[in-house]
């Protein structure tokens, strides 16, 4: 359902139903426009496995300033003459390693535990500042309570009015 709303969403479709659906409920006097109205979250399970967790690294931040300044003296060289780039695309961007989740944790041998296995996550933490699935990159780790396992959800919210349990937004 997500992925049919998005792809709606992206070509305007699930806007203008969502508003036509609307606009008849007040039509019909199902729904006044100055209602009370309730907002409800919920979490849905996303088609993602969790081995598909893929280390990311944020992007660093640039004060606005540091940021004018580096386009100011990019501008200068280039009017310069120096259009000719001598850098390559690797030079600027250097390819992110990451942590390979797949070898042995190096601490484990030092303390005496066994190595872990492949696709062992077991102790380790997870944060959705610092991992993304590979499969699913809008989907978030997230629980529904405490003591139940992280699984890749999305958080959807819903505007309903509350006389007539008419969903209003979505």
């Amino acid at each position: 359902m997500v992925k049919t709303r998005k792809l709606w969403r992206r070509h305007g479709i699930f806007e203008k139903a969502m508003r036509h659906g609307v606009d008849q409920c007040i039509a019909a006097g199902l729904v006044q426009p100055e209602g009370h109205v309730a907002v409800d979250g919920t979490l849905v399970r996303a088609n993602a496995s969790i081995h598909s967790l893929k280390p990311i690294t944020p992007a660093p931040v640039e004060s606005l300033d540091a940021y004018l300044a580096r386009l100011e003296e990019e501008d200068r060289s280039f009017s310069d003459g120096g259009d000719e780039d001598d850098s390559s695309p690797s030079d600027l961007h250097p390819p992110d390693p990451g942590p390979n989740l797949s070898s042995p944790d190096s601490s484990s041998a030092s303390s005496g535990r066994p190595p872990k296995k492949p696709g062992d996550f077991r102790g380790e933490r997870f944060s959705n500042r610092t991992h993304r699935s590979i499969t699913d990159p809008d989907a978030r780790l997230d629980r529904k309570s405490s003591g139940q396992e992280a699984h890749w959800r999305y958080l959807i919210h819903h505007t309903v009015d509350t006389r007539s349990s008419v969903i209003l937004r979505t």
